[in-house]
């Protein structure tokens, strides 16, 4: 006679020890299996009849039980979680608003330092603007405009004054006489230069008007 072979309920509705919905289908078989246990030694039962009624129970599980208990553990499993979840979301909502509060005061920050490193690099090159113009500033006023003002700061009152006398020796000149005239112009002559070129000999005038 040929020999059943023996089945366990634990290894058909597990197949991974990682897997907890499974775990949690064997659970609650073997809850059942300890209730139907209790509930008949309240009656009054033999343990050798519990035993006889707990393998009816195994062999009654293994041909029709096994998906009721797959359907109870996805339940229960989802219940589970749920309710895990709903416990610990305050506490990662909590964590989720602090992150975000960290991760906004953080691009506050940088966008202050960018504002800043932005402001300063402006200011920078603003100063070196200024200190580039002053520095032309400084040498155009030291090589060119400081001497041309000192050169012409003077001379319109010299050449208004050489020009005013120039005028009066030339109308003297056109009314006297010729034998006064070249005195006249040349005595002129000599003062309009000594007001441009003071203490220098003028060529060409006669030595007693140079020396006067």
């Amino acid at each position: 006679m040929t020999q059943l072979k023996e089945r366990w309920v634990f290894k058909e509705l597990v197949t991974s020890g990682d897997d907890a919905q499974e775990l949690m289908a064997y659970a609650i078989y073997k809850v059942k299996k300890n209730q139907l246990a209790e509930t008949r030694r309240s009656q009054g039962w033999t343990e050798e009849s519990i035993q006889d009624e707990l393998d009816r129970f195994h062999e009654i599980t293994l041909q029709v039980g096994l998906d009721d208990y797959r359907t109870k553990a996805q339940a229960l499993f989802l219940e589970v979680t749920q309710g895990a979840a709903e416990h610990v979301t305050p506490f990662y909502q909590a964590e989720i608003e602090k992150l975000k509060k960290e991760h906004n005061d953080a691009i506050k920050r940088l966008k202050s330092q960018i504002s800043d490193l932005r402001n300063n690099a402006v200011k920078h090159y603003m100063e070196k603007v200024d200190e580039y113009n002053l520095s032309q500033k400084t040498w155009k006023d030291r090589y060119l405009i400081r001497p041309v003002k000192w050169a012409f700061s003077g001379l319109p009152g010299i050449f208004a004054s050489a020009f005013t006398l120039g005028v009066i020796v030339a109308v003297m000149g056109y009314f006297a006489g010729p034998e006064k005239r070249t005195l006249i112009i040349s005595e002129g002559a000599k003062n309009v230069l000594e007001l441009l070129a003071p203490n220098q000999v003028v060529p060409g005038l006669p030595e007693s008007l140079d020396k006067k």
